[in-house]
């Protein structure tokens, strides 16, 4: 029988040993969303996850992430991608280049800062 206190391997590290493993940072400081980003090379990833709080997320998120995101960045789709997973309900997205420019973690704050103001905005008929 195994120690239960000793560590297991990944078994994503074991099937994908090439593959890093981020290291996310959470950002639960939103009242629209918690989140949580990472570098990636020179990309940042975001994740976004709705809170039970706010029933109408799933409308207002996709629309509220493009226009933040793309005035945000000042970018368009050649270096933005987002994308739903419905098994989590939750969206990803990854800004490609972002990383080597200033503060990665000031511009993610920065970042969350803009878009939970948005979707406050729409979620409040504003």
């Amino acid at each position: 029988m195994s120690n239960p206190n000793e560590l297991q391997a990944d078994p994503f590290t074991q099937h994908f040993p090439d593959v890093p493993v981020l290291q996310f940072t959470r950002c639960t400081d939103y009242n629209t969303f918690t989140a949580e980003w990472a570098v990636r090379d020179k990309d940042l990833v975001f994740h976004f996850f709705t809170t039970k709080e706010q029933p109408r997320w799933s409308v207002f998120f996709a629309p509220s992430l493009d226009k933040v995101a793309q005035s945000f960045f000042n970018a368009g789709s050649e270096r933005l991608m987002a994308v739903f997973t419905d098994e989590v309900n939750s969206w990803m997205l990854l800004a490609r280049g972002f990383a080597v420019v200033g503060n990665p973690a000031a511009r993610a704050e920065k970042f969350f800062a803009e878009l939970d103001a948005e979707l406050d905005r729409r979620m409040l008929g504003k």
